[in-house]
């Protein structure tokens, strides 16, 4: 179960979501955002999750909703950015599916996080740079580690990134 789905991984503002629905649209699957899932579960947002209950809360949140993931089929699913940061979460996101890291500098990342209204809880800063650079230098060896397959979103478009997703994944059996 779950090899059918497409499982997208990143940092944030990376264009998880925004690539997912489209992916999802253009293959004819349904789309599931995590961090949406997790938002509904909740009864509030990420940011408020981070503020009221910890990022640890929030983690075990993220490690939960993979356990649902796990029963499903032919889904596109976005995660959030730290989804990787545990090594029991990196084994089930490969169980979950064909795994697909959304790579992206720093600096795209952050003009990404500049037009977006969304609140970022881990770039509480004055200087938001410093810390991306960061996360991303910790991170970037699980999203290596984790994902089947690679894609760079710098200077893309979405239909590009789509494309260029269909074209390196293997069609389900």
């Amino acid at each position: 179960m779950g090899n059918n789905n497409i499982v997208l991984v990143g940092f944030m503002a990376t264009g998880k979501t925004t690539i997912g629905k489209m992916l999802a649209q253009t293959l004819d699957l349904d789309f599931i955002d995590m961090d949406q899932l997790i938002e509904e579960i909740e009864g509030a947002t990420v940011n408020n999750i981070f503020t009221l209950n910890g990022e640890a809360y929030f983690r075990e949140k993220e490690h939960e909703a993979l356990d649902l993931f796990k029963k499903l089929e032919n889904k596109v699913i976005s995660t959030g950015g730290g989804i990787i940061i545990s090594a029991d979460n990196r084994r089930k996101l490969r169980d979950i599916g064909k795994v697909v890291y959304l790579e992206s500098s720093p600096q795209w990342i952050l003009t990404n996080l500049n037009r977006s209204e969304t609140i970022r809880p881990l770039l509480n800063e004055t200087n938001p740079i410093d810390k991306i650079v960061e996360l991303l230098d910790e991170r970037r060896k699980y999203y290596e580690e984790v994902a089947e397959f690679k894609v760079v979103v710098d200077g893309k478009s979405l239909s590009e990134i789509v494309n260029n997703i269909i074209s390196i994944i293997p069609p389900a059996q």
